[in-house]
């Protein structure tokens, strides 16, 4: 990247994401430390701590006034009723929670109708602005040589830049990965025979959904990504391709480079890439948006976590993030949660 005349930087949270660096990870004594490790594993024996497995939450349970006062969940067969002495809070991510919130009666009301729950409160944004991140899987290398396995992780570096408007937020990433990594509508070398250089875009404007199609929580939502429906994310795609071709063509590459595979020599024309894109196109699992948090009596939780026309209950995960992170949501969810425990301290103090 630096032979393209791109600056290294020391690492991507800092003032600026510009440029190419290692990926950070959450890491102790040199070795991954998930967030179970940080903050649950050493507190399980705490008396005033019960974790009971093996649920699926039904709904939640509200007195006359619209205070939620406890949880329904169904448990090897059998329905718990779980109650709470000072408030609830949902942490069950961009799909679980609106989910649950719906069939607790809070959602668009015309939705709700149409599948016979009642309606406990309008809020029809429930479930709506679902965005994710995309990468494209993959610009991917037939190697000269075998591609040892990583010592690190895969993905070893990441390698944000601006828009071409000269910009310095961040609009494309590529990442190089030492596996070949592709979608499901292709087929992939051994390990070690290949690499691939993932794709993608920071700010995604296309806007899907999380839908019931019934009350019974054993049956899945529909879940719409709309992937790709905005043209800004077809062009800016697009164009992630072609710096990540770029990259991948470059001298830096030439001691491992045998051949392109994918997207392939014949692969030039616009239409051509946005069909292969459409192939390529592949979650990065970084879903939000669907119980946004914001200001306004739209929004479905208040800036203090709280849901919008109920009390006694808070969302704390990644579907309140209104607008996704230019990089991974993984950091910011955390943050998410620490900044919930000190607004729940205060409203348990209040």
């Amino acid at each position: 990247v630096e032979d393209l005349g791109y600056q290294a930087i020391p690492e991507h949270n800092a003032a600026s994401m510009v440029g190419p660096t290692l990926n950070t990870l959450t890491m102790k004594d040199g070795e991954r430390f998930s967030v179970y490790d940080a903050y649950l594993g050493s507190v399980r024996s705490r008396p005033n701590l019960e974790v009971i497995d093996q649920c699926l939450v039904d709904k939640l349970l509200f007195d006359q006034v619209n205070q939620c006062r406890g949880v329904s969940v169904i448990r090897s067969g059998q329905v718990l009723e779980i109650w709470a002495d000072a408030a609830v809070v949902l942490c069950a991510g961009t799909v679980g929670s609106p989910q649950i919130l719906m069939r607790s009666g809070i959602g668009c009301s015309e939705t709700l109708e149409s599948i016979d729950i009642p309606v406990l409160a309008d809020s029809p944004n429930v479930g709506e602005n679902l965005h994710d991140h995309l990468l494209g899987a993959g610009n991917v290398y037939l190697s000269k040589r075998k591609v040892p396995t990583s010592a690190y992780q895969h993905s070893e570096s990441l390698f944000y830049t601006g828009s071409q408007s000269g910009k310095e937020a961040p609009e494309k990433v590529v990442a190089c990965v030492s596996l070949p990594v592709v979608s499901e509508m292709f087929g992939a070398p051994e390990v070690g025979d290949a690499y691939t250089l993932l794709y993608g875009f920071t700010s995604p404007r296309s806007r899907g959904s999380v839908r019931l199609t019934s009350a019974d929580p054993t049956i899945h939502p529909l879940i719409d990504p709309a992937y790709l429906s905005s043209d800004y994310d077809r062009l800016v795609f697009s164009q992630a391709l072609d710096l990540s071709r770029e990259i991948g063509s470059s001298d830096a590459f030439r001691d491992w480079r045998l051949k392109e595979l994918l997207p392939g020599a014949s692969i030039k024309t616009a239409q051509n890439k946005s069909v292969f894109n459409s192939n390529a196109a592949w979650s990065h699992h970084h879903p939000v948006g669907t119980c946004s948090m914001g200001s306004d009596s739209n929004s479905v939780v208040s800036l203090d976590l709280a849901v919008n026309g109920v009390e006694r209950l808070f969302v704390v995960d990644g579907s309140i993030i209104p607008q996704i992170t230019t990089g991974p949501v993984n950091a910011a969810i955390i943050a998410i949660a620490e900044k919930a425990a000190d607004l729940l301290e205060e409203y348990l103090e209040s």
